[in-house]
């Protein structure tokens, strides 16, 4: 039987349906490779018009240099992919982990998060050392830590969030059940 749309995901059998929550991360992996097999060349002339396009016009009088604040869009790509990336990991690990178990709840959410930040971290690693390979590219130590925190703010805003979705499903079922 072919399942139709909407609700073909949710009627699809289950070792299919754990797959597709891995898919935004398998794809965001993908294109964080691609993004650090750039040789270093490339990624400044595609960078260099994001750069003109914020940046102050030469007529402005310069800020004194510790007030003086510049943007990196190798970094803010950084922080993008690396949310993005946590954020990914930790909806398909709490997908994955709540089918083989059959739990929920508070316990099972720290167990993802903490495994999506595990990934998170190796794959930053595992980027970084690619990258010392690519020309006019190198491996970073801060990289990886931005790439961590960027992946912890990714899973806290996840879970906040279901944290409130959770919250709101309460105080509703509280008033329906005070209505009746």
């Amino acid at each position: 039987m072919q399942p139709r749309w909407p609700g073909a995901v949710l009627s699809m059998p289950g070792p299919c349906r754990i797959w597709l929550h891995w898919l935004p991360a398998l794809l965001l992996m993908v294109a964080i490779f691609a993004l650090s097999s750039m040789p270093g060349h490339r990624v400044g002339a595609v960078l260099e018009p994001l750069d003109r396009a914020v940046s102050p016009p030469a007529v402005t009088v310069p800020a004194p240099e510790p007030w003086r604040v510049t943007l990196e869009w190798s970094k803010v790509g950084h922080v993008i992919g690396y949310i993005g990336l946590g954020s990914a990991y930790f909806h398909a690990l709490r997908m994955h982990l709540a089918a083989r178990s059959g739990a929920s709840g508070r316990k099972l959410t720290w167990r993802a998060g903490s495994l999506a930040l595990l990934l998170s971290i190796l794959y930053a690693i595992s980027d970084e050392y690619h990258q010392s390979f690519v020309p006019g590219r190198s491996a970073s130590v801060g990289d990886v830590i931005l790439d961590a925190v960027a992946a912890l703010i990714g899973i806290m805003v996840w879970g906040l969030g279901l944290w409130a979705v959770g919250q709101w499903r309460h105080s509703a079922r509280a008033s329906a059940s005070v209505r009746s």
